[in-house]
C-alpha cells in the first residue's frame, strides 16, 4: 500500500494532536510535583523517608525504617497536605502526620495500627533525590 507525502502528514499532524497534550500533561504533573527527604530516629530505629506533595495538596511518599538489626522495612504513604500540615496513611492503617518546624526541619508522630504513637524530628532537605515512586535516594 502506498501514501502520499499528504496523507502521512495528515497521519503525523493527527498523531501529534492526540498525543501531545498528553505528553504535556504527564510532563508539567512531574514538574509541579515538589518533594523533599527526611531523616531522623524513632527509639532504636533511624529512617529515610521522602514525601512528594503535588499541587492540589495530594501526598504520598516512602518511609525507609531501619531497626537496630539492619532490617529496612518499607512503608508507602497516601494522603494529603493542607495547611502546612502532612498527614498520610499506610494501608495496615499506620498514620503518619508532620509539618515544617523550620526550614530544614520537620515535627511529627507515626501512629501505628494498633494505637501507639511516636514522635519524631527530622533534618529536612527540600533537595534531596527521590526515585519515581517518591522513596529517597
Amino acid at each position: 500500500m502506498k501514501f502520499g507525502k499528504a496523507a502521512i502528514g495528515l497521519a503525523v499532524l493527527l498523531l501529534g494532536c492526540a498525543c501531545g497534550p498528553a505528553v504535556e500533561a504527564a510532563a508539567d504533573a512531574g514538574k509541579a510535583e515538589r518533594s523533599e527527604v527526611w531523616e531522623g530516629k524513632m527509639y532504636s530505629s533511624t529512617f529515610r523517608a521522602a514525601m512528594c506533595v503535588a499541587p492540589d495538596g495530594k501526598a504520598r511518599g516512602v518511609l525507609l525504617l531501619r531497626q537496630r538489626s539492619g532490617k529496612v522495612d518499607t512503608y508507602h504513604f497516601y494522603g494529603t497536605e493542607r495547611n502546612g500540615v502532612i498527614a498520610v496513611s499506610h494501608s495496615s492503617g499506620h498514620k503518619l502526620e508532620a509539618r515544617h518546624a523550620t526550614p530544614t526541619s520537620v515535627q511529627g508522630s507515626l501512629r501505628l495500627a494498633n494505637g501507639m504513637k511516636f514522635s519524631f524530628d527530622a533534618v529536612r532537605d527540600t533537595s534531596g533525590r527521590v526515585s519515581g515512586d517518591c522513596a529517597p535516594l
